[in-house]
């Protein structure tokens, strides 16, 4: 199993915009400056759980290429130990799992 973070930017009603690698680890790596209430909290949370079904194709998407992506590494690790003819399947099972939601607001927002 593997678990891979994955981010988005909310344009209001526009399709979300996913997050490069590099966007996301820097986003892990925030200092948090300040908390937001619990009523917007939960409207934020409600509102991202309210588009699961819009960000479905997207996430079993990125959970495919992350699956691609981890076949081609043992490709290139049989192919260095010359252990070729084994055979193996990579296999993503969707639909992903949603494992946390986190939300990152700029400060004074």
């Amino acid at each position: 199993e593997e678990v891979q973070p994955v981010a988005f930017q909310r344009n209001g009603s526009a399709s979300p915009v996913w997050l490069s690698s590099e966007e996301i680890d820097a986003l892990l790596l925030a200092k948090p400056a300040a908390n937001v209430g619990a009523e917007e909290q939960t409207a934020e949370i409600q509102a991202i759980l309210g588009d699961e079904p819009r960000l479905r194709p997207a996430l079993d998407r990125l959970a495919t290429e992350c699956g691609e992506e981890l076949l081609e590494a043992h490709r290139r690790v049989r192919k260095l130990t010359q252990k070729g003819r084994v055979r193996y399947e990579v296999r993503p099972e969707l639909p992903a799992d949603l494992l946390g939601i986190y939300m990152f607001l700029p400060v004074g927002s």
